[in-house]
């Protein structure tokens, strides 16, 4: 009887132990500029919506942005992070303007899906954009394509 009450003592308090830190850590931080994050499937489009509204900065995605991404990382600059966790897209980092020493703070990052990856430039690919201070943003609709861009059917 007594074994039977310890095994299931020490079973609890695995169980317990086990579930207390992923309980108290937080997902994703960002702090001076340094990315930490753990994301096992979650969506790309909740990690860029929470990267932008801490970090304050804009990201515009040309491409999809519901694929999967699984992520550990500790305290790295917040653009080596971003690049990691959108392998898939080409990037664009703009930067604010300032006096002074020490690197410019992150404005705006834009990001277009690499060909194959969700339509490269193509005006049916989804778009969107993450801002600080929103929760949701709708996809954008189609850019129009450019005079002349579009296919002309080819005759003989």
């Amino acid at each position: 009887m007594k074994n039977r009450l310890c095994a299931r003592l020490a079973l609890a308090a695995a169980f317990f132990a086990a579930a207390v830190p992923a309980l108290s850590e937080p997902q994703l931080v960002i702090e001076d500029g340094l990315l930490t994050m753990q994301a096992r499937n979650r969506p790309l489009r909740e990690i860029l919506q929470e990267i932008a509204a801490q970090a304050k900065v804009e990201i515009t995605v040309r491409g999809a942005v519901e694929q999967p991404v699984s992520a550990d990382l500790r305290r790295i600059p917040l653009e080596e992070g971003l690049r990691r966790i959108t392998q898939n897209f080409n990037s664009l980092f703009v930067y604010t303007a300032q006096h002074g020493s020490g690197r410019p703070p992150l404005n705006k990052v834009l990001l277009y899906a690499k060909e194959g990856e969700g339509g490269r430039n193509s005006a049916s690919s989804p778009s969107a954009v993450f801002r600080p201070g929103a929760d949701a943003v709708p996809p954008l609709q189609p850019e129009p394509a450019l005079p002349g861009s579009e296919e002309k059917p080819v005759t003989r």
